[in-house]
């Protein structure tokens, strides 16, 4: 099991189009020099609200001269320039806005991807391209992301072979990429598949799950005249997977492909021009399970009423312009993939079109202007009838921001080049694991920061490390020295067995580092012919603990860790216990009908978590460790319905909603019997992730605004908390 973290482009939005320009400057090597006959693309962003072309396109290219020189002639547009070249990993440089750009490439690696069917048969003959790459790019810069934008082919794809396997060359080392399905007969995939770069030229990447595509289908009309809506927008969100979206064509009607099993939401697409005549309530709990089909998922367009607000400064009254601004409602639920967005105006002011009823009205970034903070409360909800209208005001306070600036030495004083730091701060959690690559003389600098809390700053370079981190509070000083030193970092070392105390070969260990908002997970290789693993290189002065899975097993934790300098660590013996039993249900709906498609949770303390989704007769079965006490639970809304079992039951019963009647056991196929409701059963423990939290964690977390000439990218993390992905997953 991995903790994996969602980010959702929700808008990449120009408010106008930059002027035509040539865009040139040099590829260089990691190490600086000048790359020739390299390969550079250019990918133009495209407004959120402007539909993608109907068929993909190749990006501009050109390439580097002998002394790494490039040129592209008269580009219009906003967007960015990704470099490769043999030999290297990818490079990019964003929005270079005419100027001359030098584009830093990067050690490289090649991905070999395994992909199979749910019947665990090879995916032969699938089109997998590269969606994202979120990695360091060297230059003394955080970590960053390339994405390929919609319309677009992208350069780094490939083919499985008859055993499902491919490999796309290039990507960068210690990144993290999505890749994308080019093939109508599966489901996209998701940030839950994300592929974990190594730090070395090969990544064998574990295999990747496909499931037959599901599809949704509708019309939107327009109230007034009746008549089809040609052209709009239409997404299905989920809180679990990429939004896909469709353009409606001149009948009104839309269909919305590669869907994976699961729940999701109909909804309009973003549109953040204020001045727009329409709206459009979402159509909601709508499940499909693989290779399913769903029609008749209609949206209206309404006039809708109008929300207006303000932000001002809570010192002086003063309007503050440029303050992200989100809106959860019947256009775009809590969860949705997005939010209805805007910014305030030059006085501070902003408004949004929505359908009537309840909307809840939010600060969208942890920095929402230079110079302010978030306030607290950083929502506000009202309820607008038809017809009427509705104003919010938020207060900012101010607050300190500014980079930390600092160098990197040795024992000796000496600068230490290359040396990755890391600025974690209690105040901007986003930013938690933004690496960045010290200069050649070991100077850095972080991105402005918020200075109200505490900011720890580490740093490590081959076998250096700060054995406790730096502390930089409001009062201190923002130039900083980091010193490094030897035997400074630390490990944990341990055994996995089997319920009979043998070892067991090639479970899968999961780094947990324990932080005071959240925890965060990474591989940590496996076990070896003894069972034995080993964490290295590990910050002295964090907590972590261990988990370990393996396939036909359940899993097993260690306790919370602490470390030493320069020791090993080593942890209790893991026991797995095998899955030597089934738990099985369905979910119905209020009428007691089956409900496909649906997201299933099955919990129990050495089972571990499961991620089921239900079938086209709403059923789920999951296998688990005999004599297991289990949850099983069905997210609703922001809620769960959840029930009691133990290994073995094969009648639990869900609901989507109370239901109105006893439901039939003949719903059940073979199930005998329905497990009474146990109020006094206590939730998991507080130190497990509850998947909850994937729905409800801080609401959308952070705003990054990237400005960009005649423009702004705006980028929003709406799901951060971690989703677990079990072993099992029905069909």
């Amino acid at each position: 099991m991995k903790f994996l973290y969602s980010i959702i482009i929700v808008s990449v939005v120009l408010s106008s189009q930059a002027l035509a320009a040539d865009l040139s400057g040099k590829v260089l090597s990691p190490d600086g020099k000048p790359v020739k006959n390299a390969t550079i693309y250019y990918f133009q962003y495209s407004r959120a609200d402007v539909a993608s072309p109907p068929t993909k396109r190749d990006a501009p290219t050109t390439r580097s001269d002998d002394d790494g020189n490039y040129l592209f002639s008269q580009v219009e547009g906003n967007g960015e320039l990704v470099a490769t070249a043999e030999g290297f990993g990818l490079g990019m440089v964003r929005n270079p806005n005419g100027r001359p750009a030098e584009i830093r490439l990067t050690p490289g690696t090649d991905v070999t991807l395994t992909f199979i069917t749910a019947d665990k048969k090879p995916a032969a003959g699938v089109a997998i391209s590269l969606q994202n790459l979120y990695a360091q790019l060297g230059n003394g810069v955080p970590m960053s992301s390339i994405w390929i934008p919609n319309g677009y082919h992208s350069p780094w794809s490939a083919v499985t072979d008859a055993n499902g396997v491919c490999t796309i060359p290039g990507l960068i080392q210690g990144g993290q990429a999505n890749f994308s399905i080019d093939d109508d007969r599966f489901a996209n995939l998701s940030f839950r598949d994300r592929v974990v770069l190594a730090d070395a030229p090969k990544t064998q990447a574990d295999p990747i799950q496909l499931f037959l595509a599901a599809t949704i289908s509708g019309t939107v009309t327009n109230s007034s005249t009746g008549a089809p809506a040609a052209g709009i927008i239409v997404d299905a969100q989920s809180n679990e997977t990429n939004p896909t979206s469709a353009t409606t064509a001149s009948d009104g009607t839309y269909t919305l492909k590669q869907l994976e099993p699961g729940q999701y939401i109909v909804a309009l697409h973003p549109n953040r021009d204020p001045q727009k005549s329409w709206t459009a309530k979402a159509v909601q709990n709508i499940g499909v399970a693989a290779g399913a089909t769903k029609s008749g998922i209609d949206l209206t367009l309404i006039p809708g009423v109008m929300l207006n607000g303000s932000v001002i400064a809570a010192d002086d009254g003063s309007p503050v312009a440029g303050v992200p601004i989100g809106v959860y409602g019947p256009a775009h639920p809590r969860d949705g993939s997005y939010a209805d967005t805007t910014n305030t105006d030059s006085t501070g002011h902003f408004e949004v079109r929505v359908p009537p009823g309840e909307q809840t009205v939010f600060i969208m970034s942890d920095t929402p202007a230079e110079g302010f903070g978030r306030p607290s409360p950083d929502n506000r909800t009202v309820t607008i009838p038809d017809g009427g209208t509705a104003s919010v005001e938020f207060r900012l306070p101010r607050v300190l921001m500014s980079s930390i600036r600092g160098k990197v030495v040795d024992s000796d004083g000496n600068p230490v080049a290359g040396a990755t730091v890391f600025a974690a701060s209690d105040q901007s959690p986003m930013f938690q694991n933004n690496p960045i690559t010290a200069g050649a003389d070991g100077t850095f600098q972080t991105i402005p920061m918020i200075r109200a809390g505490r900011i720890e700053i580490r740093a490590r370079f081959q076998d250096m490390a700060t054995p406790r981190a730096l502390i930089v509070t409001r009062s201190s000083s923002s130039d900083v020295v980091v010193q490094l030193h030897k035997g400074a970092l630390a490990s944990i070392s341990g055994r996995v067995v089997d319920a009979q105390g043998q070892p067991i070969k090639g479970a899968s260990i999961e780094l947990i580092t324990q932080s005071p908002r959240f925890s965060i997970g990474s591989d940590a290789g496996a076990t070896d012919d003894k069972g034995n693993f080993k964490a290295d290189s590990l910050w002295a002065d964090s907590n972590y603990s261990i988990e370990a899975s393996c396939n036909g097993y359940g899993q097993a934790s260690s306790s919370q860790l602490h470390m030493q300098p320069g020791q090993t660590t080593i942890t209790r013996d893991l026991t797995l216990y095998k899955r030597d039993s089934s738990v099985a249900g369905v979910l119905l709906d209020a009428d007691n009908k089956p409900v496909a498609g649906q997201r299933i949770f099955v919990n129990g303390p050495r089972t571990g978590y499961n991620n089921l989704t239900t079938d086209n007769n709403g059923k789920f079965s999951c296998a688990v460790v005999s004599g297991d006490r289990l949850t099983v639970f069905y997210n609703v809304g922001r809620g769960y319905n959840r029930e009691p079992a133990r290994a073995g039951d094969q009648s639990i019963v869900l609901h989507t909603s109370p239901p109105r009647s006893a439901p039939a056991v003949s719903t059940l196929g073979a199930a005998t019997a329905t497990p009474s409701p146990d109020n006094s059963s206590a939730p998991p423990a507080a130190s497990q992730f509850n998947p909850a939290d994937a729905v409800t964690w801080q609401g959308w977390l952070a705003a990054i605004t990237l400005l960009v000439v005649g423009g702004a990218i705006t980028v929003i993390a709406n799901a951060i908390a971690a989703i677990r992905r079990g072993p099992e997953r029905t069909e």
